[in-house]
């Protein structure tokens, strides 16, 4: 980032509870005005460090790197196996889960894609660009409510505390992810958008290296501009019932 010409500050954070690393980082930034981004990476991801500039320069201000979870299904791995037109990026992609739930087009179970991103509605934030002015607005709309927070007040953070990863609580019982909830909490201001880059692999590291770019689930189809193009799923039929 510095040889691309960008002041950076290194912040980290040692803790298990993922949501209150998450907000440190967020009320740090709004405790300094000269920072403009908060590139969120966790110690578990790895990706070629292009992949940073891309999502500063996209001019996305909420933007994700797509990754798979730390897991693989090696029955769908063996079975698509079988189809020798298949790539192995394609194969592991199709034998992984991904961190996200994309926006599909509206009757169909296409994903447009532009630039290599593409819009989401969820998506795990290991790997984020997200720009100051989200946190700002999520503050001024009373979006991200106050909250004490004891760890924060333990390592030397002065409140007041905004809650930006917080789980949100669903009405089934259950709770969202901090990165999820973030995601709803972003998305429920109108015209807000959270995009997500797919065209790149990003790895997951756990006791293997997990990860193919999420593209490679898709079949391109036709073109619909110089970089833009709609996919649609591959034949995960054909590969289950084989």
């Amino acid at each position: 980032m510095k040889e691309a010409g960008w002041s950076v500050e290194l912040m980290t954070f040692d803790g298990a509870y993922i949501a209150t690393a998450r907000n440190y980082f967020a009320n740090s930034l709004l405790r300094q005005p000269n920072v403009s981004h908060l590139v969120m990476i966790d110690s578990d991801m790895y990706f070629k460090r292009h992949i940073i500039c891309r999502l500063l320069c996209s001019g996305k201000p909420f933007v994700a790197g797509a990754y798979a979870k730390r897991r693989m299904d090696l029955g769908i791995f063996a079975r698509a196996a079988r189809h020798p037109e298949l790539t192995m990026p394609e194969l592991v992609a199709l034998a992984s889960e991904y961190t996200l739930v994309p926006q599909l087009e509206p009757g169909s179970r296409q994903l447009k894609v532009s630039d290599g991103m593409c819009l989401v509605d969820r998506i795990g934030l290991g790997c984020a660009v997200i720009r100051r002015e989200v946190f700002e607005i999520l503050v001024e709309s009373g979006i991200a409510g106050l909250r004490a927070d004891a760890t924060l007040q333990g390592i030397g953070m002065h409140g007041p505390y905004y809650d930006f990863f917080g789980e949100i609580k669903l009405d089934n019982g259950d709770h969202l992810s901090e990165d999820y909830s973030f995601c709803e909490r972003w998305l429920s201001k109108p015209g807000n958008e959270i995009w997500a880059l797919v065209d790149e692999p990003i790895w997951h590291v756990g006791e293997m290296t997990y990860g193919a770019p999420y593209v490679n689930r898709f079949r391109q189809k036709k073109p619909e501009g110089p970089a833009m193009a709609s996919v649609s799923p591959l034949d995960w039929q054909k590969v289950q019932n084989m």
